[in-house]
């Protein structure tokens, strides 16, 4: 089995710490994530016959370069959880996960 090393371990205590912080964080993420799928669907709406690759981050942003900014800022809440010790698994659901030892064995607390 490989060891998975990890520059820090929470505890429950200090990830419910963190809880108000990472709020704030999900809700810009929240907030901005609708508004990049609403600038896709727009642009692939637009462009029925073009098929550029959506994985291609730098040719969807020449399509619309509104997504840029919303990218940027998607990308600074995420920074941010992730300069806290955090993984972020799921922006809608809002899911962090923080490695802890639970057990003598690393999970997540979430």
């Amino acid at each position: 089995m490989k060891k998975v090393d990890f520059e820090r371990l929470f505890s429950p205590a200090e990830v419910d710490e963190l809880v108000p912080r990472l709020e704030f964080l999900m809700r810009g993420l929240q907030t901005q994530a609708p508004l990049f799928r609403e600038q896709l669907t727009e642009l692939a709406q637009s462009k029925p016959n073009r098929h550029f690759q959506l994985h291609n981050f730098d040719e969807v942003i020449e399509q619309c370069p509104k997504l840029k900014r919303i990218a940027q800022a998607m990308a600074e809440f995420a920074s941010q959880i992730e300069a806290l010790g955090g993984a972020l698994k799921d922006i809608d659901l809002g899911l962090v996960d923080f490695p802890a030892e639970i057990d003598g064995k690393v999970g997540y607390l979430c």
